[in-house]
């Protein structure tokens, strides 16, 4: 594992969520193996991400970014505590109280645990372009 994902563990667990949240993909390039994560608040726009960096403004500040860890968690290098997070919407509770009632949470169906918004079967890496 990394030195640097041992030294800021939370702020890469966020950093982690905020890209699934998001649906970040990583991109990689077959010709050069070049990877690139799109912006979520900027689509079309690909930032180039590595074990060292991100291209994104935070990348070229040296912070922690969630892109790079969409990446880092892509190449088996951002290994965390699989601790499931609680639910928003229901505080972890899996209820929602309204005027002296009780309803299931929605968002989490009663479990109390944050949903995992990843799609399952499908591959973690596109390939954008192929080998001539």
């Amino acid at each position: 594992m990394l030195q640097f994902v041992q030294e800021n563990p939370q702020q890469w667990a966020r950093a982690l969520d905020r890209a699934i949240d998001d649906a970040l993909d990583v991109l990689v390039c077959a010709a050069t193996g070049e990877a690139f994560v799109e912006s979520a608040s900027r689509p079309g726009t690909l930032y180039a991400v590595s074990v060292d960096g991100c291209g994104c403004a935070a990348g070229h500040h040296g912070q922690v970014c969630k892109h790079r860890a969409a990446f880092l968690a892509q190449i088996g290098e951002l290994a965390l505590p699989a601790s499931p997070a609680n639910c928003e919407s229901c505080c972890g509770g899996g209820a929602i109280s309204y005027r002296g009632f009780d309803e299931r949470c929605r968002e989490c169906n009663g479990s109390g645990v944050k949903p995992d918004r990843r799609l399952t079967g499908q591959p973690g890496v596109d390939i954008v372009a192929a080998a001539a």
